[in-house]
């Protein structure tokens, strides 16, 4: 009989154990989704005006130099040009900045309240079209510099941008590159 009631309790010790450890978890868990919300929330009021400053610094960008490459306006222009695009530069840099929260919180992530979950997936979409819109701009200018090069004697030649580290990305994986 005593040995019932120890087995009766060891069995019930390591239920309680089991419903602990469990109700343990859904706290933990309960208390991470509510600091992921308040990091997402945060980021993304961060992320939206970063996003208004680099398309205000690209809407520039073309009216000052992409919607002006003509050769005859290279030798008076090429400077200004170069200076509209460090901007641009300095503006898309900041993309790095968010990076790794994108990463760590949004990529792979599903959230229950459908808001946090739509602010990743934009964040996500503009994070990816910034980069390749960059990639694209740069990749347009320095087409044009390839053209006028090939046109004109080697002093009068120009140097074609630099994309440093930035390439066409598909952040997400999903097999598309927005923006490209």
């Amino acid at each position: 009989m005593k040995r019932w009631i120890l087995i009766i309790i060891g069995v019930g010790l390591i239920l309680a154990g089991i419903l602990i450890s469990f109700a343990s978890s859904f706290a933990k868990d309960v208390s991470d989704t509510k600091e992921n919300t308040v990091i997402i929330e945060e980021t993304y009021e961060k992320f939206k005006d970063w996003t208004t400053a680099l398309n205000g610094e690209r809407e520039i960008l073309y009216d000052s130099v992409i919607n002006n490459l003509y050769v005859e306006l290279v030798a008076e222009n090429y400077s200004k040009w170069i200076s509209s695009y460090d901007h641009y530069v300095e503006v898309v840099g900041k993309a790095l900045d968010y990076e790794d929260t994108l990463r760590t919180y949004c990529l792979g992530v599903t959230y229950a309240n459908s808001n946090v979950q739509s602010k990743c997936e934009s964040m996500i979409i503009s994070y990816e079209t910034a980069i390749n819109y960059y990639v694209k701009d740069v990749n347009k200018f320095n087409e044009f510099v390839e053209v006028y090069n090939s046109g004109v004697e080697e002093e009068q030649k120009v140097n074609a941008l630099e994309l440093g580290d930035y390439h066409y990305i598909d952040f997400n994986d999903d097999g598309k590159y927005v923006g490209k």
